[in-house]
């Protein structure tokens, strides 16, 4: 049997706290209306999270947030999690291409061809859409 480093699923595993965040876009009205307060809730939110983390015994993994990263919550939580160190996954059931097409919110159907192909959207707000996906994503 050929040897595999994940042979022994002890080796390199380690305990973590994984966390999922969803919420509302930036164009939903309680949102706009609460940008701060919610950016806000969620750091004191993560720093109480970090603190139990560090109290915890023994080898921990770093602190896992999932999200689709969706503009609004989603993306604040993003960037909290990175500017701490945690590890972001984004689950992309249609890959990340459609996955930032349909985030993006075009407006024609040239943007949203333009996005799956991996090209810029013609339309600035889309563009700047698609920018802070990429940028949050390349991370």
């Amino acid at each position: 049997m050929p040897s595999s480093p994940f042979a022994d699923p002890d080796a390199e595993w380690q305990p973590r706290l994984a966390l999922g965040v969803t919420g509302h876009r930036a164009t939903n009205p309680a949102f706009s209306a609460n940008s701060a307060a919610i950016t806000d809730a969620l750091a004191g939110l993560f720093a109480r999270i970090e603190g139990i983390a560090a109290g915890l015994r023994g080898n921990q993994g770093a602190v896992r947030l999932h999200s689709l990263l969706v503009d609004g919550t989603d993306q604040v939580a993003g960037e909290l999690a990175l500017a701490r160190g945690w590890e972001l996954v984004v689950p992309m059931p249609f890959g990340a291409d459609l996955n930032l097409a349909i985030n993006a919110h075009p407006t024609t159907p040239a943007d949203a061809a333009a996005l799956c192909r991996g090209q810029p959207a013609a339309d600035p707000q889309v563009e700047a859409h698609a920018a802070a996906i990429r940028t949050i994503t390349a991370r």
